[in-house]
Formats: structure tokens, C-alpha cells, sequence
């Protein structure tokens, strides 16, 4: 079996996990969110006014997610801050965004449920199937880098209510880190390369590296 930190770099069409965790049912909110949703409220106060204006131009740069006060958000919105946290708080800010596009864009896909909260916990519970390695690694989810966090609710924000431009992974649907070598990535098409991610679409010719 793969460790942990080869677990956590893949998130593919059979990515191999081990379901330690009880399933979440699909369209559920994280636990963290209904045990800590204050925490997040409060990760969000920083000094700028509430961001809902299409007119914002997104900076990728942290710098810019800390200064942004997001509204609070619903179940949907919890579930792609986590997944953003534990999938990519340790990437540029870019990759971070990223990370959301691609669960974003599985939403869009009818090989993939139509909700966030289900993409992320689709295959929960079930051996060798999580989609997502933290949701069967069998650890609570607690969001203690409160920093990280904070521009996971951001990102999260601008991300569903479409701030932030869809533009960055060429519509991917896959990703891995660059230190593995899934088999399945040599069946479809590479379309950006972000931090240590590659991103991948089964149908889009590859694009420029970013």
C-alpha cells in the first residue's frame, strides 16, 4: 500500500486509499464545519469589506486572500474549503485555486456527482475508491493553521460565486503531484502543471505548462 504523503498527491480515477473513515453521505457538510463553523466565521475577519462584487480583480497572491472578508459559508462552500486546505494549503496561491477549479469542474461533469460536498466525499468509506485521501485517512478534519484556512474560505468564496475566473487548469478533472506516477495519467491529456501538481483532462489537447 502507498503511504500516506503518495495517498494525499493523487487525486484520479482510481487513486488507491484506504477507507478508514466512516462514509459521509453524499451532500453533507464536514464535521469540522458543524463542530467549528465559528472558527471559520472568524478566520474570515479581515480588513476589507464582504467580497460579492464581480467586479474584483482576483490577485493570486496571499497577500490579496488576506485581506478579503468573506461571507459565511453554506454547506457546499465548507466542503470546498476543506478539500482546498487538506489538498493544497501547502501550494502557491495559484494551486490552491486550482485544486478548486477541478472539483468545481467535476461538479459540471455527469461522470461526477453535481454537487461539491459529494465530488469530495465520492468513494468515502469504500476501499481503494476515495477520490480524496484525507477523507479516508482516518484523522478528524480540524483546520488548525488558522492562516491556511482564513484564504481557504476565501478561495472557496471567490471560487463559487464564479470572482474568480475558471481559466487556470484547462478544465482538468484529474491531478497528481509530480513525485508519482499514476498509470492512469498516461492515458489523458495534460493541460497545466501548477506548484507540484500536473492536471489532466481526458479530452483537451495539452496546454502551455503555468
Amino acid at each position: 500500500m502507498a503511504d500516506a504523503s503518495t495517498l494525499g498527491a493523487i487525486v484520479g480515477p482510481d487513486a488507491a486509499h484506504s477507507a478508514a473513515r466512516a462514509a459521509a453521505p453524499g451532500g453533507v457538510a464536514p464535521l469540522w464545519w458543524e463542530n467549528d463553523s465559528s472558527m471559520l466565521h472568524a478566520a474570515s475577519a479581515t480588513p476589507l469589506d464582504t467580497v460579492d462584487d464581480d467586479g474584483v480583480e482576483v490577485e493570486y497572491t496571499r497577500a490579496f486572500l488576506d485581506e478579503i472578508i468573506a461571507p459565511g459559508l453554506d454547506d457546499e462552500g465548507a466542503c470546498l474549503a476543506e478539500a482546498i486546505y487538506y489538498e493544497a494549503r501547502g501550494e502557491p496561491v495559484r494551486g490552491q485555486f486550482a485544486v478548486a477549479e477541478v472539483i468545481l469542474n467535476r461538479t459540471q461533469d455527469r461522470q461526477f456527482p453535481d454537487s461539491v460536498c459529494e465530488v469530495v466525499n465520492q468513494g468515502t468509506g469504500r476501499l481503494h475508491a476515495c477520490q480524496f485521501s484525507y477523507t479516508c485517512d482516518g484523522i478528524p478534519e480540524r483546520m488548525t493553521d488558522r492562516p491556511a484556512a482564513r484564504r481557504a474560505v476565501a478561495i472557496a468564496h471567490l471560487v463559487l460565486e464564479e470572482i474568480a475566473p475558471n481559466d487556470l487548469t484547462g478544465g482538468a478533472l484529474f491531478y497528481h503531484a509530480n513525485y508519482v506516477q499514476p498509470s492512469w495519467a498516461e492515458e489523458f491529456f495534460e493541460t497545466a502543471q501548477i506548484g507540484v501538481h500536473i492536471f489532466y483532462n481526458p479530452e483537451t489537447e495539452l496546454a502551455e505548462a503555468i
